[in-house]
């Protein structure tokens, strides 16, 4: 889930990647920021299928699957640190994306699903108390996001018309940084907040 209030950060930050730095070259700005987060930032396991069900407008209910569900594998230094698999239904919008942030063809509301979906997990976790959900904050989640992200840029880098490292590096960066310095307020619990799937029943 992206913020509303972070698109016109995320659509700068997307921007000013493409522009020269007054004090310092392109190369050294791009270094010290983009480079030393991707270097930064841990690649896991991605596996597991995605079942959506439409729901509304921009707005889709994850749906499990029994069999084979999406799991995101964080790893440290390649040895595993947590697992999380969203196991209920819940709604969500993924990488929600109005058109002034969506400044390159290569950015789209559903390009990292897996990423979008894992984190609006985590959120529901925290705002449906449900267990598990003490091991993380806003910041955590913003961190994992970006993990998942760059796993799935990486795992792409097999078909080389995905092969755009400066991009990968500067969106990974961008994205973090809007969703982590927005999502604070959304951390908060809130009443109505739970977003986990009611099934409507119509029959008596």
């Amino acid at each position: 889930m992206i913020y509303p209030c972070m698109f016109l950060l995320l659509s700068g930050l997307l921007l000013s990647g493409c522009a020269s730095s007054r004090n310092i070259s392109k190369e050294e700005f791009n270094y010290h920021t983009y480079w030393t987060a991707w270097e930064n930032t841990e690649t896991g396991e991605i596996r597991g299928n995605i079942l959506l069900q439409w729901a509304g407008p921009d707005l889709f209910t994850y749906i499990p699957d029994q069999d084979n569900p999406l799991t995101f594998v964080r790893k440290k230094n390649g040895s595993v640190v947590d697992t999380i698999t969203p196991n209920r239904k819940f709604y969500t919008d993924g990488g929600s994306t109005p058109q002034l942030a969506q400044v390159s063809e290569k950015y789209s509301p559903w390009k990292f699903a897996p990423a979008y979906i894992i984190h609006d997990w985590i959120f529901t976790m925290n705002h449906c108390d449900l267990p598990g959900a003490e091991k993380y904050d806003h910041l955590v989640a913003a961190r994992i996001l970006a993990e998942a992200i760059k796993t799935q840029m990486v795992a792409e880098k097999s078909d080389p018309s995905a092969v755009d490292p400066e991009f990968d590096k500067m969106l990974l960066h961008n994205i973090y940084v809007a969703v982590k310095t927005f999502s604070k307020g959304r951390w908060k619990k809130k009443e109505g907040r739970c977003d986990l799937y009611i099934p409507t029943n119509v029959a008596n």
